[in-house]
């Protein structure tokens, strides 16, 4: 049975944990060494306010996310700024080789995170919360292509995995693209475990 939850839910949860939830513009996910977009991203994020809800400037209190490009967004806000994220909430996340034109230090795009970045990397102080539909784009496609987003998630758990990192990986059974049903379905739950440790004051 599917669960209803009002939509206010993440002005609640920001009024309970003071916290800032972001997501970025499509354009900016394959671009891994882009590091001034996360300061962009912040100021103008910092810059929000509703009523007396106040937004901590603390990591752990502050997370990303996105669907499809939007998450390949949020995990590089948090990757390379985890002196400013450091929880990624992603559905569907373009993880693959969307890139152009190429970049000669990153030239699979998103791809590199799970091919290089990742497992090349120290850990980083994140916390990663990543879905995916069994009939996500181009599940048909081979490896080789670098344009799977069910093997990118595949491969984005297990480096996460073999790194030590904290992360949950949820596949879901006959479901598309950021799958409406399958975000309605999880959301409530994702949001309680990507905050999992974090006091509420």
């Amino acid at each position: 049975m599917m669960k209803t939850y009002r939509s206010s839910l993440f002005a609640k949860l920001a009024s309970i944990v003071g916290i800032a939830i972001v997501a970025m513009a499509p354009a900016l996910a394959q671009k891994p060494g882009a590091t001034v977009h996360g300061h962009v991203t912040n100021a103008a994020g910092m810059s929000v306010t509703s009523g007396d809800v106040k937004f901590t400037t603390d990591p752990e209190g502050r997370a990303t996310m996105g669907g499809s490009s939007g998450a390949a967004c949020a995990f590089t806000m948090a990757w390379f700024h985890p002196d400013l994220y450091r929880r990624v909430l992603s559905y569907s996340g373009t993880f693959v080789n969307q890139q152009w034109p190429t970049n000669a230090e990153s030239p699979h795009g998103a791809w590199e995170y799970h091919e290089h970045l990742i497992p090349q990397s120290d850990a980083r102080p994140l916390r990663v919360w990543l879905q995916v539909g069994e009939k996500d784009n181009g599940n048909q496609r081979d490896e080789a292509s670098l344009h799977n987003w069910v093997l990118a998630n595949q491969r984005m758990a297990a480096v996460l995995k073999a790194k030590g990192y904290h992360y949950q990986y949820v596949f879901c059974e006959g479901a598309g693209h950021v799958d409406r049903k399958a975000v309605g379905e999880t959301l409530p739950e994702a949001l309680l475990w990507l905050w999992r440790g974090y006091p509420v004051k």
